[in-house]
């Protein structure tokens, strides 16, 4: 089992009115954190989770899970943030360059599948809840 999870959502600046999508992409932040089975391998603070799930999205209707995923941040200069590597037909491992732990065991593709539709809809949700922002009011988002 893994689970993607955001908490404690914010806009930073906190003087920031996000009227354009790339705002939404680059300045809400929320901690973030992965876990798989009882492990918890990634918590990050100001993680920038709106551009994730935009990278997500992407991965998803380009690659149908048949190829490798790597995220990286407009915000960040460092590299593989947040990566699923295919091992095998049906099992993924994942990691990134601020894992505390390493990933305890593959995860199935259903499984990756799961987490990443519940994340997505859980980071709109909760943006739209605690910042008043309705990310379906971009095109680029509702694309």
């Amino acid at each position: 089992m893994i689970e993607l999870s955001a908490s404690d959502f914010s806009i930073s600046p906190p003087q920031i009115a996000i009227r354009e999508w790339w705002q939404a992409l680059i300045n809400i932040e929320a901690t973030f954190c992965i876990t798989i089975g009882k492990i918890q391998m990634i918590q990050e603070p100001h993680f920038c989770v709106v551009e994730l799930v935009n990278a997500l999205r992407c991965w998803e209707a380009s690659s149908n899970y048949l190829s490798d995923f790597e995220y990286e941040s407009m915000n960040e200069e460092e590299t593989e943030l947040l990566w699923f590597q295919l091992t095998s037909e049906d099992r993924w491992l994942v990691g990134s360059a601020w894992q505390q732990t390493e990933c305890p065991d593959p995860v199935s593709t259903q499984a990756l599948k799961t987490a990443i539709h519940i994340f997505n809809k859980s980071v709109e949700q909760s943006v739209a809840n605690d910042l008043g922002v309705y990310l379906m009011d971009f095109k680029e988002f509702a694309a």
